[in-house]
């Protein structure tokens, strides 16, 4: 394998390991006790609200563009003899994330949950500190 293969191949977790400090979920369970109105301002309309057992439950879904790191393996023959090489490359894929919040009467978040992949929830946090 070429060294700038070898390369590639360890700088792509570090790399990917400096997008996020905490996990977004770890984020996302900080909105517990406050209010919702804030996470509205920001967020916009949820995508769906309905009363449920113990207040309302609001829920959001965002799709965005994640890389993720793909493996291909082809045969080249410069030297007169097969030989696999493997390559690494980041290709773009769209991943979703639906964030949803149980509210209480008094408008206090109550429960927080997400279903989605880490990077494509990890865009609800960037929402909510203010970024993109």
């Amino acid at each position: 394998m070429p060294v700038w293969q070898r390369v590639f191949l360890l700088l792509v977790p570090a790399l990917a390991a400096c997008t996020s400090v905490s996990a977004p979920d770890q984020d996302l369970a900080k909105l517990k006790g406050q209010p919702v109105q804030p996470v509205i301002a920001k967020l916009g309309a949820p995508a769906s609200q309905q009363k449920a057992e113990g207040g309302t439950s609001y829920a959001w879904t965002l799709e965005s563009r994640v890389d993720v790191p793909e493996r291909t393996t082809t045969t080249e023959y410069s030297t007169g003899r097969p030989n696999e090489v493997e390559t690494m490359a980041l290709v773009p894929r769209m991943q979703s994330c639906t964030l949803s919040l149980l509210v209480d009467g008094s408008g206090l978040i109550t429960a927080v949950q997400q279903d989605g992949s880490y990077q494509a929830c990890g865009a609800f946090g960037a929402k909510l500190s203010g970024g993109r």
